[in-house]
């Protein structure tokens, strides 16, 4: 009441897409859907009755990517009419081409020499098992037994349990000294860790988005990815064309949203190919431009510019109901 907003834009579909609208319902009310909600309301099934209302209640609905909006409409019933696709952004002036010496960045990012390994892969996110670590070790694995001299990097974290997991996993394959798990970075160490890699993997079963991709990319690095969730709707076709981004078919998983040994198996060398292929293409100078010159329109400013429209059309509809109502009280 202090505030007195024009617009409320809740950054999840929750909780708050209600309170919003029963402490304010004359304000206009934007939400933006990430691909979490769903799944919190799979896991808790007993919030559906009232969350339903809540965030069925929004203006205008902001999705992630074509998944996000089905999960809208499926889940969450809101109509096709207030949601539109606008996904996320990158900082340009952070996310960029421009060449680096491998062995100096992971040196001074990560304290880690690379040796004379002749290619890297790199990979970032949280230790959970739908991120595809897993089949990323395997995929890894193969490579190394059809002659590739390559290492790989995996930047993030997850909870001790996660990482013993993962450690486990990755030395049962025998790749302990050349599958590196160096934890956290700072994230303005990021842009040159993705620059120093041959290839990019996002090995994840589902991906909400994949943000981590599209930096990637934006620093002019080749990719692998699997082609679910986010990364379909924003990765140029173009580059897809050319090569310089290799999309395999996504792993199958159960209805209950598990992956079975034996698809693991299948996503796992289907990953190997698409690294291969990368590798084979053998990325110049000009190819790392190009493919970040093909994102430069997905930056930040994109998606202010688009929510900026979205606020006006919005608050113009609110003031026209406004002067109605007011027409016909007098």
């Amino acid at each position: 009441m202090r505030l007195q907003p024009d617009i409320i834009h809740v950054d999840h579909l929750w909780f708050l897409n209600g309170l919003s609208r029963l402490v304010a319902p004359w304000i206009p009310l934007v939400a933006s859907a990430h691909g979490t909600a769903n799944k919190l309301i799979i896991d808790t099934p007993r919030f559906r009755e009232l969350m339903v209302p809540c965030v069925s209640s929004a203006d205008h609905v902001c999705a992630i990517s074509p998944d996000s909006v089905l999960e809208c409409r499926q889940m969450f019933e809101i109509p096709q009419d207030r949601i539109s696709i606008e996904g996320y952004g990158y900082e340009p002036e952070l996310f960029n081409y421009k060449r680096v010496d491998r062995r100096e960045v992971l040196q001074e990012a990560i304290g880690v020499d690379p040796g004379r390994s002749s290619h890297l892969a790199v990979s970032v996110g949280k230790f959970v098992d739908w991120k595809g670590f897993k089949e990323f070790t395997v995929a890894m694995g193969h490579l190394r037994e059809r002659g590739y001299d390559i290492i790989g990097i995996i930047v993030g974290e997850g909870d001790p349990d996660s990482r013993l997991e993962l450690e486990a996993f990755i030395a049962a394959k025998g790749l302990a000294d050349v599958l590196l798990l160096p934890g956290k970075v700072n994230r303005a160490a990021l842009p040159d860790i993705y620059r120093a890699g041959d290839v990019y993997v996002l090995p994840s079963h589902v991906e909400p988005y994949g943000l981590v991709l599209m930096e990637a990319l934006a620093c002019g690095v080749p990719a692998v990815s699997g082609n679910v969730g986010g990364p379909p709707s924003y990765v140029p076709q173009t580059l897809r064309d050319e090569g310089l981004v290799v999309m395999v078919d996504p792993i199958k998983l159960t209805p209950a949203g598990e992956a079975l040994p034996e698809d693991r198996i299948v996503y796992a060398r289907d990953l190997a190919d698409g690294i291969e292929a990368i590798l084979e293409k053998k990325i110049d100078p000009k190819n790392r431009m190009r493919i970040a010159e093909a994102m430069k329109s997905l930056s930040w400013s994109r998606l202010v510019e688009s929510l900026s429209k979205i606020y006006d059309r919005l608050l113009k509809k609110a003031l026209s109901d406004a002067e109605v109502l007011n027409g016909r009280s007098g």
